[in-house]
């Protein structure tokens, strides 16, 4: 697959194709990095850990048991009644 290089304002920008980018989850904004190869450029997109969803180590580090709220359902009803 192919792209042309178009000028952008004092700029050369890339036209990345939507197959790409959806397959590679490019978006709006994303970083990539250029690496200069012997035969030319590699292009490597760059993960930011800002959308890294958080171990659940990480997530329950600061919990503390104040942090839980005690819901009323109401009584039980129908086959959710334990005997």
């Amino acid at each position: 697959m192919s792209t042309k290089v178009t000028k952008w304002g004092n700029s050369l920008a890339l036209r990345i194709p939507h197959e790409i980018a959806k397959k590679y989850r490019l978006i709006d904004g994303a970083k990539v990095t250029f690496t200069e190869m012997q035969k030319g450029v590699f292009l490597t997109a760059v993960q930011e850990d800002k959308h890294k969803l958080p171990t659940l180590r990480e997530a329950m580090a600061n919990f503390v048991p104040e942090m839980m709220e005690r819901v009323n359902w109401g009584r039980d009803v129908g086959k959710e009644i334990l005997e």
